[in-house]
């Protein structure tokens, strides 16, 4: 869960303008232009270029889930991921780490219970990491 309290919630403009791209070109294609020749470097393209080899690998943005409140307002195809806390309201009575340990496992029982063989990585720190998947 990402308890976020910037002001907007989902990063600065050019993280936005970066996730973007990265929704509409796709992955693989998003990691090409990035590299290309011609491409001017863009603050905050780090984050998103390291997300983009993740979805890469993972061949979907949909197998990757985030638990974030704050996002919830946002109008669809505006995070690649499936935001879990779509499907949640907070009980007044639960706190926010309650919550947030509910959803999160609510969502691997889900996918366990479809597909037992199913591989699941949970990212506890997740803005503050640089996923690296190695299979």
């Amino acid at each position: 869960m990402a308890k976020l309290t910037d002001p907007d919630p989902l990063g600065s403009q050019n993280y936005k303008e970066m996730l973007r791209l990265l929704i509409q070109l796709g992955p693989s294609a998003f990691c090409h232009k990035l590299l290309s020749s011609d491409w001017t470097f863009v603050p905050d393209q780090w984050q998103v270029q390291m997300w983009a080899k993740i979805f890469a690998k993972l061949g979907d943005f949909k197998k990757m889930y985030l638990c974030s409140p704050r996002l919830s307002e946002l109008p669809e195809g505006v995070i690649p991921e499936i935001n879990v806390a779509d499907k949640f309201r907070p009980p007044v009575d639960k706190d926010e780490i309650t919550y947030a340990s509910q959803m999160v496992q609510h969502t691997i029982d889900k996918l366990c219970a479809a597909n037992p063989k199913a591989e699941i990585l949970v990212l506890p720190e997740g803005p503050y990491l640089v996923p690296n998947y190695d299979k």
